[in-house]
């Protein structure tokens, strides 16, 4: 998507998270030229966002974790069927008690 005044104009108030907020944040705080390459789209605000540090890049595991309880019973169970043939069988992985 382009940024243009005219689009921030028209979300008007900008929600936390959304690509609006942080184009204007990079502006608020001095990030011009990231920014400008939000809007010409050679860089999502997201990027831009972790790049500066108002936001971090989730690990793997944080992004499965996330996404973990919007599956359905059945992508559940295909994930579980997936860890399974991961899981080595010459050794049995035990958790200490």
């Amino acid at each position: 998507m382009r940024y243009t005044q005219n689009t921030i104009e028209t979300f008007g108030r900008r929600h936390y998270g959304t690509a609006d907020y942080w184009l204007a944040r990079l502006e608020r705080d001095g990030f011009t030229d990231l920014a400008a390459k939000v809007r010409a789209g050679e860089l999502s605000a997201h990027a831009a966002a972790i790049e500066v540090g108002f936001r971090k890049k989730l690990s793997a595991l944080e992004q499965i974790l996330r996404l973990l309880p919007k599956l359905s019973d059945e992508d559940r169970r295909t994930v579980q069927k997936e860890l399974d043939q991961l899981r080595p069988t010459s050794s049995l992985i035990t958790s200490p008690r």
